[in-house]
């Protein structure tokens, strides 16, 4: 401890009965316990000579001062007020910890999310190692580190070798330096006892004839080594695409931040992933599965509530689906077509919806 609080009021009570020269001793007392933040040595020697207490009127005055404030433990001389301000400052000091070890876990996991992503395990890897030494392991880093075991473990090979196992290898001369080239036949690799082959360059002679030049030979000899390579040894085929895995992973991540504890390897993250379900999707069910279950969820659980997603998604059909039409305010209605067609006694050109009802002339009357 750098500091430490010290209430006069409290101190001048509780040495009012000292002497000046103990008053003075218990403050180097009370310096060095909160400075070492632990009990005062028992070995009288080894404390004298840290308090520089010599003469033997300071020593009566050290041992009159540790009988009225201290307690001989198996740890030293225990003082109950500084084991107190002592545990209170630790506390402190763990709250500041929690704060700035939340705030750059924070920082820390966007970029291991970012790498992660980005395919790049190596450098998430290193960055999570770094937090871990300088704040010490936390669930969250502990989770995020499952995450990045799984997702460095070694892919396993599809390929089946057992094909191979009774395939004729035909070898000529120039792939086996080792072999003598005039002899007249050359055994397989694959199964040195079976039946000789000809070599490649004249299967109807009874002896290998020669390469034309050098250079040739060398070429020949490349294509035939690549050849017999790419047959042994084939490309490996991934188990899956890399957009499924990168999804797998993000998956996992939002099912992590929900509390449910999963693995990028898991094949039904990955069969979740290859169908097109996203995180905000993921988010979304395990709200639902928390509004209905609590918060102890499980994938199986989460799992459920998206396939009834998808069943009622699959059971809705809108197709023609269309707004009713409403008529304007200056159209004609049927209605109105038929109180125009009484009235008029003929049929409306939709132009102008206008009746004439200006009264007749007396002529027209009479006649």
């Amino acid at each position: 401890m750098n500091y430490y609080p010290h209430h006069i009021g409290d101190f001048n009570s509780a040495t009012r009965h000292l002497t000046r020269l103990e008053r003075s001793i218990y403050r180097d007392m009370l310096d060095l316990y909160y400075e070492k933040e632990s009990p005062l040595p028992a070995d009288p020697r080894l404390l004298f000579r840290r308090l520089l207490v010599v003469t033997p009127e300071e020593i009566a005055a050290a041992e009159q001062v540790l009988a009225d404030f201290f307690e001989l433990t198996a740890d030293g001389w225990v003082n109950k007020r500084c084991a107190s301000e002592i545990d209170a400052y630790r506390a402190n000091l763990r709250a500041a910890n929690a704060g700035g070890r939340s705030k750059a876990w924070t920082a820390v996991e966007k970029r291991i999310r970012a790498d992660i992503m980005a395919g790049d395990i190596v450098s998430a890897e290193r960055l999570l190692s770094d937090f871990i030494q300088k704040y010490g392991e936390t669930p969250e880093a502990v989770a995020q580190g499952d995450v990045i075991s799984s997702l460095m473990r070694p892919p396993q090979a599809d390929f089946d070798f057992g094909a191979l196992a009774g395939e004729k290898v035909q070898v000529t001369a120039a792939d086996c330096p080792e072999l003598d080239r005039d002899a007249n036949e050359v055994q397989p690799r694959s199964n040195r006892g079976a039946t000789a082959v000809q070599p490649r360059s004249n299967r109807g002679a009874t002896e290998v004839q020669p390469r034309f030049n050098q250079a040739e030979a060398n070429q020949n000899q490349n294509q035939n080594q690549n050849q017999n390579q790419n047959q042994v040894n084939p490309q490996h085929q991934p188990t899956m695409s890399e957009g499924s895995a990168r999804g797998a992973v993000a998956l996992s991540i939002e099912f992590r931040k929900h509390g449910v504890l999963t693995q990028p390897a898991d094949p039904r993250l990955i069969e979740m992933a290859a169908q097109g379900i996203t995180a905000a999707t993921v988010a979304a069910a395990c709200e639902e599965g928390k509004r209905s279950k609590g918060e102890s969820l499980s994938l199986g659980y989460v799992n459920a509530i998206l396939a009834r997603w998808s069943r009622e998604a699959a059971g809705v059909s809108v197709a023609g689906a269309r707004a009713p039409r409403q008529g304007h305010a200056g159209g004609v209605t049927a209605a109105r077509m038929a109180t125009i067609t009484g009235l008029t006694g003929g049929g409306n050109d939709g132009a102008n919806n206008i009746i004439d009802i200006t009264p007749p002339s007396p002529a027209h009357q009479l006649g």
